[in-house]
């Protein structure tokens, strides 16, 4: 009896599926991790873009409407679908200087949502712009 233990305790047949068994849950979680993390980078990189763009026109186009300015920054939203995105532009006087500020949001969702613990982000990034 003892020797037949001794000869299944120094066999190593199998050992680098359990090793894998171990290692592979991990790394996919972490590559998985890195290309959602690398998706909401990209989206608040394009917001970012759009309102930039849009802040652009309204200094070149002092009289442009709010209105005008919003659907500039939804159609600069290259790749996106401009519905999801929530775009306002409001004007503010400050020290006699008119500033436009335009803001958009996103609310963000996992593609694998029961995988990630993080539920939905809000995505929100921000410009403002002086009108002279």
């Amino acid at each position: 009896m003892q020797n037949k233990l001794k000869k299944l305790w120094k066999n190593n047949e199998g050992s680098e599926a359990i090793e894998m068994a171990f290692v592979l849950p991990v790394f996919l979680l972490f590559v998985l991790g890195i290309i959602e993390f690398g998706r909401a980078y990209w989206i608040m990189h394009s917001m970012q873009l759009s309102i930039d763009e849009a802040g652009r026109y309204a200094m070149l186009n002092t009289t442009a409407s709010d209105t005008q300015i919003v659907s500039t920054a939804k159609g600069n939203l290259y790749g996106l679908n401009s519905n999801d995105f929530t775009v306002t532009s409001t004007s503010q006087t400050i020290s006699g200087v008119n500033y436009k500020r335009i803001v958009a949001t996103y609310v963000f969702s996992f593609t694998v949502p029961n995988l990630l613990p993080f539920g939905n982000l809000t995505l929100t990034r921000q410009t403002t712009v002086p009108l002279l």
